[in-house]
């Protein structure tokens, strides 16, 4: 009997070792907020107020982990799906998901559907709620003339090198990256199979307070019928901001150039957006923004521009709830090339000059 106890004993100990050596994490965010709109167009004046998911952060529903493979090397992985809360629809897009290779003095390796370097170097260096808040420059900054923006980069093979004093290199390739169809990625005009091939790289710096970095991202068409230079695009970014402790002051200044159907049409952007965050008590934070974007369109310089200012206020009444208000305020000038938008469903599109769109927000938001 005694030696039964003992053999069940160490078995336990044996499962309990291996367990220790893997481990997942269960994750997510719930958010939801009341959201009232008023814009102006070409089209004429509306307002609307709704309830609505993800003006703070979208929300999501993820797993991650890690398993010690020994001498340093661990096996990774993610996988998140996005969440529209105010509609019956359950899981709705397939955000960040990978598997990799990490080892402790030569980076990591990963292969799957990953966020742009552009979207982390903005996300870790944003001063704002996050880019889903009517009170952040979200769309205004990475908005383009063909719809939504690209976040994640499918089909993707990336490293990440280890971080030497602050400094961490990233590169990625994806010789068949799904079509999003925004600046930074060629349409899919006629002829065109709908992928791209894409080259990215990063370097990230972060000391203390300080975090900056720069991005670079370049997209072609892998095949356009009858055209010998496919739509091709270049993306740069640069993003720094500094905790003071008394406030946190950040920016970032980008530019997006490609040619669709080349030779016919153009489109260059210059885009940058400053702001800043404070406590003002141990519970509550106050964020103000403001950026800018002006658009080259076939060598007419300054054909649109947007400007953009939000306000947010955050109380946490833990560390994993918080209340939430915003406001957002978007103008647009001359033409139609340029899209922004203080909502996730319908950009302001100037089809005539001073557009606009105004929003106020009250929500909250939980994460687990």
């Amino acid at each position: 009997m005694q030696k039964k106890v003992i053999a069940l004993a160490a078995a336990g100990l044996v499962s309990v070792a291996a367990f220790a050596q893997s481990n997942v994490t269960i994750y997510g965010i719930a958010d939801m907020s009341y959201v009232n709109y008023s814009d102006a167009s070409a089209a004429g004046y509306g307002a609307t107020g709704q309830v609505q998911s993800g003006q703070w952060k979208g929300a999501r529903f993820g797993l991650k982990g890690s398993e010690d493979l020994g001498n340093g090397l661990s096996a990774i992985f993610q996988q998140e799906f996005g969440m529209v809360m105010d509609v019956n629809n359950g899981p709705t897009t397939q955000r960040a998901s990978w598997v990799g290779l990490k080892s402790t003095t030569l980076g990591e390796v990963r292969a799957g559907n990953h966020n742009t370097f552009e979207d982390d170097l903005l996300t870790s260096t944003s001063v704002t709620f996050g880019f889903g808040t009517v009170a952040a420059p979200k769309y205004v900054y990475i908005e383009t003339a063909g719809g939504e923006p690209r976040f994640t980069i499918s089909n993707a093979a990336l490293y990440y090198s280890p971080v030497w004093n602050g400094f961490q290199v990233k590169v990625g390739y994806s010789s068949h990256a799904s079509n999003s169809d925004d600046a930074t990625s060629p349409t899919t005009a006629t002829g065109a199979t709908g992928n791209n091939r894409v080259l990215a790289a990063a370097v990230h710096y972060t000391n203390g307070p300080l975090v900056a970095g720069a991005t670079y991202e370049y997209n072609k068409a892998q095949d356009y019928a009858g055209v010998s230079s496919p739509d091709s695009g270049n993306t740069w970014n640069l993003a720094a901001s500094y905790d003071f402790g008394v406030a946190r002051i950040g920016g970032a200044y980008g530019t997006i150039s490609y040619a669709q159907n080349p030779g016919v049409t153009t489109d260059d952007r210059k885009q940058w957006h400053l702001g800043v965050s404070a406590p003002i008590t141990p519970k509550d934070i106050v964020s103000i923004n403001y950026a800018h974007a002006t658009i080259d369109y076939n060598n007419a310089w300054n054909d649109d521009s947007i400007g953009f200012w939000g306000i947010g206020y955050q109380h946490s009444l833990s560390k994993r709830t918080t209340l939430y208000a915003a406001y957002g305020d978007i103008n647009q000038s001359d033409t139609n090339q340029t899209r922004a938008s203080l909502s996730s469903t319908t950009p302001v599109s100037g089809t005539s000059a001073n557009a606009f769109e105004r929003a106020v927000a009250v929500g909250i938001r939980h994460d687990f």
